[in-house]
């Protein structure tokens, strides 16, 4: 179905339904009538009242006309909801003729409308390959602001995405293994696309050979290096695509030549990982909080009881700490106040999640946030944010 025909359907079901308030008006027939919100009724009628009075010919033209006619049908049946039996009896006309010249009208009005909103329709912001690609990343990463990316993650699904490829020319793909801390201020989807797209440049450009890809942590600075050889490309301008997504993060792609291979260097903002040490021995809810930090800048770890806390603590060095107040081996109440006294974490911020609703309790004992379980994704980020962020 085209966009046209798509339209016409979703005006023919909304004449019928303009005075229904459970009626929503469909996302295209929104953007063609120039209507503000889905729920907008009033101002959907108003749209279509005025261009079914820009139908009708001026008074001064005769008032028998084709256009005139059309009009008055699609006033009488929609504006003032005339049955069709009423209206073909006001216009002198039987039911049937009154059917068809409706239809005829109802598409004559679809056309109106179709052209006024190509004629008024603004031309994309950035038509250019890079304002596309912002744009598209604007989207992308205003549905999720926050997002991190593993580095790791997206080469081996880079690479498993490319390998179709590499299989085809004979082309050895190598990824050596990185670090799973090693994460980059980045959406996920835009590192993914951004290697996908620099590995297909190396791969248009090789006859055999092999392309190596290999990612290190610098100071601020995650870098990506994919080598490609023997490969006959020069480095790619500064408007092409794989660049353009990476400067939308805040990195970027330069290519170098080293003898017969081409070195594609891409560089990300790097992401400090905050550290959170769960002491909580239920195992779903500790895979639970995974879920709930996945993509953000918290990694969970975890501690079943509270035997040994002060050595994990020690290992780990945690950000963070969530503690539990039933634990198989302590009480938790004397761990919460341990916590606040040992030099090791006096100064680690404790959010305390429990069954046990006494706030008032554990924070004398020194908890920072308290979350009641069970405890949803939102509240228990905002937790960890708030005890992040404490005086």
């Amino acid at each position: 179905m085209t966009r046209y025909a798509e339209f016409q359907d979703q005006l023919h079901g909304a004449l019928s339904r303009l005075y229904d308030p459970t009626f929503r008006c469909p996302a295209l027939l929104k953007d063609v009538l120039d209507v503000s919100s889905c729920h907008d009724l009033e101002s959907l009628r108003l749209r279509i009242k005025a261009a079914i009075e820009q139908m009708a010919p001026a008074p001064t033209a005769p008032q028998d006309t084709r256009a005139h006619r059309f009009a008055e049908i699609l006033s009488l049946r929609y504006l003032h909801t005339l049955t069709q039996e009423r209206a073909a009896e006001r216009l002198h006309i039987t039911v049937r003729h009154l059917a068809r010249q409706q239809a005829q009208a109802t598409e004559a009005l679809a056309q109106l409308l179709w052209e006024q909103w190509e004629e008024r329709e603004p031309e994309i912001d950035g038509a250019t390959a890079d304002g596309q690609v912002e744009r598209e990343v604007s989207i992308l990463t205003g549905q999720a602001p926050d997002r991190l990316v593993d580095v790791a993650d997206a080469l081996q699904q880079a690479v498993a995405t490319i390998r179709v490829l590499a299989d085809r020319g004979g082309i050895e793909m190598a990824n050596t293994p990185v670090k799973s801390s090693m994460v980059a201020a980045c959406h996920p989807s835009v590192l993914q696309q951004s290697l996908v797209v620099a590995s297909s440049y190396l791969l248009r450009h090789m006859n055999g050979g092999r392309i190596d890809l290999q990612a290190r942590r610098e100071p601020g600075t995650v870098c990506v290096t994919l080598r490609g050889a023997p490969c006959a490309a020069d480095p790619p301008a500064q408007d092409w695509t794989a660049h353009q997504l990476v400067l939308t993060q805040g990195g970027g792609i330069e290519g170098t030549r080293e003898g017969e291979a081409l070195v594609l260097h891409l560089t990300l903002p790097s992401a400090q990982r905050i550290t959170v040490l769960v002491v909580d021995d239920n195992p779903d809810l500790v895979q639970f909080f995974h879920l709930c930090t996945a993509g953000t800048p918290y990694d969970i770890r975890a501690l079943g009881e509270g035997a040994g806390l002060f050595d994990r603590i020690a290992e780990i060095k945690p950000d963070i700490i969530v503690l539990d107040l039933m634990l198989p081996d302590v009480n938790g109440w004397d761990l919460l106040a341990q916590l606040h006294e040992h030099p090791l974490s006096r100064a680690i911020p404790i959010v305390l999640c429990s069954v046990i609703q006494e706030e008032e309790l554990a924070i004398a004992l020194g908890a920072d946030v308290c979350i009641t379980k069970p405890v949803r994704r939102r509240r228990f980020l905002q937790a960890l944010d708030e005890a992040l962020n404490r005086d």
